[in-house]
């Protein structure tokens, strides 16, 4: 046989050691030996890098350390040994369940010496540096020379498993649980951003987690409850996730705890009426939907953060139409965006409602306020046939999608609303949380109705109410205000009539 001659280096520097064990080389909140660390792992994954690839190939002898170390960790008792490819999306109900083991090179024309490192699911790790001198004499000595190297390294095999050893994950534990936290709602009232809440659906790399948002001094902490994939390293009230106030009310920084606990500061979360999305560097959203408290489970509104509707004008000198949902049982009303000014804020009080039919009449009262130009459209007193085009025009999900005014298009689907209401219109342009209280267009301009509801579970299918209901709430209006009777749309292109119309719609917040 003819042999090949390759002449490396492999230095054997063992463990930190204290007796014959060794301790983590990183501080950690266990203080474990070796055996007691393996004790508490089943799976060994080794982890491969593109460069470890090439190097496999290109150096026979890296590629038979490699295997020499496979052979020696099966050897050793783990209930499966792997590569990243196999246990890349390998579920275990914790994380601490697998060691990572990693296999470093230095080479020079060979290999000169390599290194492996346990690595625990707390980044703490063991490592065996080798150096040694010998000669490959053909294929296959080295994965036989690296096994030698280990069992005489480490000649006793893996301790029999203990879940006692296993590793715990670092975190923050509070003292709420999901029925503690109902209660203390129950008790105490919650403001909007307050409550518990589900993630929509559960994807391959981010679960279904169930969380609880409570208020704290520096801003909000969400707690988890349920959900996790490792759930034996999660218990029900660790901190999931602390939100850090921004310049907007309801966007918010995180310091969010990763599956495997490890602070990430890249996501922003934000919130609308009943959901928050949680949004990742890469534009990936997760949403949340709020399950508690339910509009009937009869909780307290602590009202400290504004919510958001819309609205448009009726009249030059201040009033303004909006659903009577946008302002019921506030305590403060004020808009934004008039003449198109968003930087300046007007208070506004409630004139008049109706709200069997969700319509609200508010009119703003602020010295700073003068007046508004000539109403550009006027209000249709007739329902309209299905199939007409329609426009809608609203502020929502301000907190994703920005103050800049939204615009959607459809028809009127239907002549009468949610179960046959025939105060309503069913229309298909696509509506979002902040859009009630928004102006519904025919295609001439003409005002034929407010939006003030979406159907849940179906795509585009949303309501509002027509106009003439609107007309019979104004002529209660005392003293009387007198409506628009010229149109300046008619005509005009759908641009030109925006251009026109969206000084005259309004953002409403309240407290």
């Amino acid at each position: 046989m003819n042999k090949t001659t390759l002449t490396f280096i492999i230095v054997i520097l063992g463990f930190i050691c204290r007796g014959q064990n060794s301790t983590p080389t990183t501080q950690s909140n266990y203080s474990l030996d070796f055996d007691t660390f393996l004790s508490g792992v089943k799976y060994a994954e080794i982890l491969t890098t593109p460069q470890a690839e090439k190097l496999m190939i290109d150096v026979p002898a890296a590629g038979e350390i490699y295997y020499g170390t496979n052979n020696y960790l099966i050897k050793m008792g783990f209930d499966q040994v792997g590569y990243s490819s196999k246990f890349s999306n390998f579920q275990m109900p914790s994380l601490c369940d697998k060691v990572k083991v990693l296999i470093k090179y230095e080479v020079d024309e060979a290999i000169k010496n390599y290194s492996v490192t346990f690595i625990s699911c707390n980044n703490d790790s063991w490592t065996f540096q080798s150096k040694m001198s010998f000669t490959i004499q053909y294929q296959g000595d080295a994965i036989d020379k690296t096994y030698s190297i280990f069992q005489n390294l480490y000649p006793h095999y893996k301790p029999t498993y203990n879940k006692y050893n296993r590793y715990k994950l670092k975190g923050e534990r509070t003292k709420w649980t999901e029925s503690s936290l109902k209660q203390n709602f129950i008790s105490n009232g919650a403001d909007p951003i307050e409550g518990i809440y589900e993630k929509s659906f559960e994807e391959a790399s981010s679960p279904k987690y169930k969380v609880g948002i409570i208020k704290t001094e520096e801003g909000y902490s969400m707690i988890y409850f349920s959900g996790a994939k490792n759930y034996e390293d999660w218990a029900e009230g660790d901190i999931k996730s602390e939100l850090i106030p921004t310049a907007t009310s309801t966007l918010f920084k995180t310091k969010w705890y990763m599956m495997d606990k490890i602070i990430n500061t890249d996501p922003y979360i934000t919130f609308d009426a009943g959901m928050f999305s949680v949004i990742w560097p890469d534009a990936e959203k997760n949403i949340y939907i709020k399950l508690y408290p339910t509009s009937n489970d009869n909780i307290n509104s602590k009202n400290n953060v504004p919510a958001s509707g819309t609205g448009f004008a009726i009249s030059s000198n201040g009033y303004i139409a909006t659903n009577s949902h946008v302002i019921s049982g506030v305590s403060k009303i004020n808009v934004r965006g008039i003449n198109g000014n968003f930087s300046q804020t007007y208070s506004a009080k409630l004139v008049l409602e109706d709200k069997n039919n969700d319509i609200a009449i508010i009119k703003i009262d602020d010295p700073s306020f003068k007046s508004l130009a000539s109403i550009p459209y006027i209000i249709n007193n007739r329902t309209v046939d299905v199939g007409t085009s329609i426009f809608v025009l609203g502020y929502p999900l301000r907190a994703s999608m920005g103050d800049e005014i939204k615009v959607t298009n459809g028809i009127i689907s239907s002549k009468t609303g949610y179960q046959g209401d025939i105060t309503s219109y069913q229309i298909s342009a696509a509506l979002q949380p902040g859009n009630s209280g928004g102006p519904l267009f025919d295609s001439k301009g003409n005002l034929i109705g407010i939006v003030n509801a979406k159907l849940t579970g179906a795509e585009n299918a949303g309501y509002a109410v027509k106009s003439s209901y609107l007309i019979n709430l104004i002529d209660l209006m005392q003293p009387p205000v007198t409506l628009q009777n010229i149109s300046s749309l008619t005509g005009k292109q759908l641009t030109e009539q925006l251009k026109l119309i969206k000084n005259f719609t309004y953002i409403i917040e309240t407290n």
